[in-house]
């Protein structure tokens, strides 16, 4: 796997070299930060988001109007954080100092105090490439998807601080020295002259190689990146670009709330709707006077309320006890990055009306239960209460991926002779099953309990619509 991985990036190189010297070069600083998302099978664990810098140059070739591919090198960083309510017995490598972390290791088995944080970080030299889809005009949207290869940079792994352990307890806590995987990315992109643009980048990015073996953790992040690119050999810019004429192009960025209840569909009852803020860039592009093709990148939460008394954080399970009374109420989220494609409708002029249907992809970026959970005691003689809050990731119970139908009206009314204002109102029903098919039922719940659980969803939004190109 990892020979077609490198030969394939050996080609596209070879791509790069060939028109970066016939066609326009673009190359600059790119900053940023990412949070880190560590992607593994974690059920009843607790990791923090932890931000770290991304900074690099980049290269870019266009391949014509619509195509660029794309390289650089960055220096990033991934700062992953553990923490524990209660005492643990812990069998993954952790850094000596618990409290504070030094990257260090020391051989699994040590006791972790209640509340104690343990914490891992990782620093990388990255070589990105992506085939970056963009808009022509002056302001763009691209839509990048590609690999990437990392050179791990810890002193501690890799330079002399390594040699402050033994070989045989460096080959038994140390990570692999490399990290190979996959990036997608959407920009949005202002020309600010005929050599000068300004981008800015939202990313996310997905690790092959285990970090963490316990949970079989990989690295992953979700980054935002800005950026200025200067290209020397640039030519004024042509009087018609882009698309036939006849045909229009439209960037519309929205915001907006959504309502689902991503649980069996059979047992309704026992969950509530969960609801959430949305966001997300669309690319609009007409075929007709009437019919158009909609794409972009959207981020959207979705999930389910568990309201009722219950023994699980993550679904829905009561056992009478004469003695012990579990309340439990959770907030169980499901973050995905969509990818829709859809078509649409149009009615009317100055006020139109849009129909949508189409499907979307979704990738699951993060997976949490959040909530209370108060336990009461009665006894002979006695009775005791307690309440506990909590936050735990539970990715390792859904699948990686989401694929369902889409369908809505959109209204829209023109602001200005270039400028719409839109709501949408959309409905999504998922057609994959979210239970995890792992058969490893000994951290947790057994997956037959998720295993019915889709995704069913409706969304609210606002938005604009901005022409890119306008014939």
């Amino acid at each position: 796997m990892r020979f077609k991985f490198i030969l394939w990036v050996f080609l596209l190189l070879t791509i790069f070299h060939k028109y970066s010297i016939a066609q326009e070069l673009t190359f600059g600083p790119v900053n940023g930060i990412n949070f880190s998302n560590i992607r593994g099978e974690m059920t009843y664990d607790t990791w923090s988001a932890k931000p770290g810098p991304v900074n690099g140059i980049f290269a870019k070739a266009s391949l014509g109007n619509w195509l660029a591919l794309r390289t650089g090198a960055e220096f990033t960083s991934f700062y992953y954080q553990e923490k524990w309510n209660y005492t643990n017995y812990y069998a993954d490598p952790v850094p000596w100092d618990i409290s504070y972390s030094s990257s260090s290791f020391m051989p699994g088995g040590c006791i972790i105090g209640p509340s104690s944080p343990a914490k891992w970080d990782y620093h990388f030299l990255r070589v990105p490439l992506m085939l970056e889809w963009k808009t022509p005009g002056k302001l763009s949207f691209g839509f990048g998807a590609g690999a990437h290869y990392s050179f791990l940079m810890n002193d501690e792994y890799t330079g002399k601080d390594k040699e402050l352990h033994s070989e045989e307890l460096r080959e038994e806590n140390s990570p692999p020295g490399t990290d190979w995987g996959w990036m997608l990315s959407a920009s949005l992109n202002y020309a600010l002259n005929s050599r000068w643009n300004i981008f800015l980048e939202g990313r996310t990015t997905y690790g092959k190689e285990v970090y963490r073996e316990r949970i079989k953790g990989k690295n992953g992040s979700s980054e935002l990146l800005f950026g200025v690119g200067f290209s020397p050999f640039s030519k004024p810019v042509k009087e018609q670009q882009g698309p036939a004429p006849g045909r229009r192009i439209e960037i519309m960025p929205h915001a907006g709330i959504s309502f689902s209840k991503s649980a069996d569909p059979d047992k309704k009852s026992d969950y509530a709707v969960f609801s959430g803020l949305n966001s997300g860039v669309s690319v609009k592009i007409r075929v007709d006077s009437s019919f158009s093709i909609i794409s972009g990148t959207w981020i959207e939460p979705k999930g389910y309320r568990i309201e009722k008394p219950s023994q699980s954080r993550v679904y829905y399970n009561y056992t009478q006890n004469s003695e012990q009374t579990v309340n439990f109420r959770s907030d169980v989220s499901l973050g995905y990055l969509t990818i829709p494609l859809l078509g649409e409708v149009s009615f009317g002029n100055r006020f139109t009306t849009n129909i949508q249907f189409g499907l979307y992809y979704s990738l699951l970026q993060n997976a949490m239960a959040k909530g209370e959970e108060t336990r009461e005691y009665n006894y002979g003689n006695g009775y005791q209460k307690q309440r506990e809050y909590f936050a735990q990731n539970v990715e390792g119970w859904f699948r990686n991926d989401d694929l369902g139908a889409i369908t809505g009206l959109r209204f829209e009314y023109r602001i200005l002779p270039k400028i719409k204002i839109y709501t949408a109102l959309q409905a999504a029903l998922g057609f994959i099953k979210l239970g995890d098919d792992s058969e490893d039922e000994t951290s947790g719940p057994t997956p037959t309990q998720l295993k019915n659980f889709k995704n069913r969803t409706v969304t609210a939004s606002f938005g604009l619509a901005i022409p890119v190109v306008q014939n």
